[in-house]
């Protein structure tokens, strides 16, 4: 074990010390003994020499990019795939044999999301009270569960309450993963694992297109069921089966997963206080969920993220409309429409990706959603002027359209996590107040698709590009307010001392940390 001389009489865990301390870092022990478990994970990860941190770090990520990503990234994909399964239902007779006319389809797609919002707060911040490992996957079996009951459905009432219920229990699961996902990696790696994220979004989209032309050419009539309803059927099958996957093998936290080394765990907890710039994170979550909702509706940052989402999430409402768009653009089979689908979403995805990647490596974030914004715009402006007749041209803006909007969830996400880290139940509430304020979007954004506005959608794609305006304002206001914070620090960096116990208390917690750790928002 590297560790340098002068640091020799610091503590080392072993096994046995380990076994009890692990106890101490429960999240349910952290009130009784939060100074002892504070001491101990510090003081050891201090012990460490940096080349020894480093290379525990690095098979640290790895093994939790191999447990962690692929099973989050796979539920994310199974959630859009139950949520969005409509969109592919109604060009097999969905709204024939549920009787569902006119603007009833788009109140069908709204009405998901009242139920998401209304569970969106509290399912974030109970997040930060219960296990993941158990509340994820069983959230994720109620909604195949209601998911599959759609297939059920023959009247306007019956697809209305499905879809309710399915927001509803579908709520806790994004803004659980990003929560979830900020308890492990630093901000430095949180980036390119949100867009990883993201990508799930952008992968069942383009593989519903492919799986729903697998299943709705194929099954129609077997069992006397219209093809339609097999659709929600396996679809909810294979969530479940996903579901009871993940109960086994998702872990909790780094404090008490049990397939990390004792080493391991120190390191995981010790570098993401060091992150936060104060050790105090370790402690923090004695912190009351009243009292981080408050915290974080005080915070004026909380509300420029929330309207950014929201802006994000109004310009991607075409996505719930999607086959229906490329059908009205002149290609009748349905099956070449669903397979149409795929290809932009795969643009999407590629960009998303080498977008993270870039403001990852380049720890900046405004820039890159700023420009994803804008190729968004270009790509909406282009399907406003040119004419509906240009079948191929519009076909082809709609990957500009598909890899802009999408490209800033990319960054967002990760950009707030970044901005508002403890206490973690602030951060969590945070979360959960942005998409709640985004997901509200869905609740008008459907009505953007009226089948009035075919086969061009000029007035949809107007409604989608005045959002993504007001989307990069927020980008420019939120870079812009940030900067200044950044500039106040370095000024406190020059004129306080942190020794001086007056001055220190005068400031608030991001300044302290600032002053004593170099803390900066990322920009």
């Amino acid at each position: 074990m590297a560790i340098s001389n002068r640091q020799q009489a610091l503590p080392v865990v072993t096994e046995s010390q380990y076994d009890i301390k692990r106890e101490e870092t429960c999240v349910e022990d952290i009130e009784t003994k939060p100074t002892q478990r504070t001491g101990h994970v510090m003081t050891t990860f201090h012990s460490y020499s940096s080349e020894h941190q480093k290379a525990v770090e690095k098979r640290l990520l790895r093994r939790i990019d191999i447990h962690i990503m692929p099973l989050v990234v796979i539920i994310y994909i199974f959630s859009y795939l139950d949520r969005n399964s409509i969109t592919q239902a109604r060009l097999y007779g969905l709204q024939e044999d549920t009787h569902v006319t006119g603007a009833v389809y788009n109140t069908a797609i709204a009405i998901f999301s009242v139920g998401y919002v209304i569970m969106q707060l509290p399912s974030t911040v109970l997040m930060t009270k219960l296990r993941p490992s158990i509340y994820l996957p069983t959230c994720m079996i109620a909604w195949a569960i209601v998911s599959g009951s759609t297939a059920a459905a023959s009247s306007p009432a019956g697809l209305l309450i499905a879809r309710f219920m399915l927001g509803l229990i579908e709520a806790p699961f994004y803004p659980g993963a990003v929560y979830f996902l900020s308890c492990w990696y630093t901000k430095k790696e949180l980036g390119i694992r949100m867009a990883f994220l993201i990508s799930g979004l952008l992968l069942s989209n383009a593989f519903a297109g492919l799986i729903s032309a697998g299943i709705l050419s194929g099954m129609d009539g077997v069992g006397n069921l219209a093809a339609w309803r097999w659709l929600f059927i396996l679809e909810g099958l294979a969530t479940i089966v996903i579901a009871v996957i993940a109960l086994v093998f998702l872990p909790d936290y780094p404090a008490t997963t049990k397939w990390l080394t004792p080493e391991e765990t120190i390191v995981a907890q010790g570098r993401l206080a060091q992150d936060a710039g104060s050790s105090d994170v370790l402690d923090e979550e004695k912190v009351s969920m009243i009292r981080g909702i408050k915290w974080a509706m005080k915070d004026p940052r909380t509300w420029m993220f929330a309207y950014l989402q929201m802006s994000a999430s109004a310009a991607i409402s075409y996505s719930h409309f999607f086959p229906t768009l490329i059908h009205e653009l002149g290609f009748k089979s349905n099956t070449i429409t669903l397979l149409l689908t795929s290809p932009p979403y795969i643009l999407a995805f590629m960009w998303s990706l080498g977008l993270a990647l870039s403001a990852d490596k380049m720890q900046m974030r405004s820039p890159h959603a700023a420009t994803s914004m804008i190729v968004g715009i270009v790509g909406a402006v282009l399907l406003i002027a040119v004419p509906a007749k240009q079948q191929y041209a519009r076909y082809a803006f709609t990957f500009l359209v598909a890899s802009g909007s999408f490209g800033v969830y990319s960054t967002t996400y990760t950009w707030l996590s970044s901005t508002i880290i403890r206490p973690p139940v602030k951060r969590a509430a945070a979360i959960g107040i942005a998409n709640t304020i985004s997901n509200c979007a869905a609740l008008f954004g459907g009505y953007f698709w009226l089948d009035i506005y075919s086969p061009a959608f000029r007035e949809s794609w107007g409604c989608e590009l005045a959002f993504m305006f007001l989307g990069l304002a927020c980008i420019l206001t939120l870079r812009l307010t940030l900067k200044k914070a950044n500039k106040r620090f370095d000024q406190l960096v020059a004129e306080v001392d942190p020794n001086d116990a007056q001055a220190m208390a005068a400031l608030d917690d991001d300044s302290q940390r600032a002053v004593l750790n170099g803390f900066r928002y990322i920009i």
